[in-house]
């Protein structure tokens, strides 16, 4: 069973129960199932779909875990990079895995620029 099946059949059974807690809120399971939904259409309506390499750079959180989960949802490869590594440090791992798409929040907008231009 993929994670995306169990996190659907999760939602199915309990989709008012919380399912991700962090210091912004709780999700529930069906909040958790919507939004990665949402993000693997998105992805696979922009050309970014099975095999493409997508890095998240953003805080912990459990928007972090739902933007996997749409990856995931999405075949594509999640390349885990750590958000608060030196923008060198970012900007060489990103080359070295080939990241077809880099996602950031928005409050990294501009560490995700410096990066891009590397």
């Amino acid at each position: 069973m993929r994670i995306v099946d169990f996190l659907d059949k999760s939602a199915s059974k309990r989709a008012q129960e919380i399912c991700l807690i962090d210091d912004q809120g709780r999700r529930t399971w069906s909040q958790v199932q919507a939004t990665s939904h949402r993000l693997a259409h998105a992805l696979l309506a922009h050309g970014i779909g099975p095999k493409s390499k997508v890095a998240i750079l953003a805080p912990n959180s459990a928007r972090v875990i739902e933007c996997i989960l749409g990856l995931l949802r999405a075949n594509c490869v999640w390349v885990p990079i750590d958000s608060n590594s030196s923008l060198e440090e970012l900007a060489l791992l990103l080359k070295r895995t080939e990241a077809d798409v880099l996602l950031c929040s928005s409050g990294l907008g501009p560490q995700a620029e410096h990066v891009r231009r590397q």
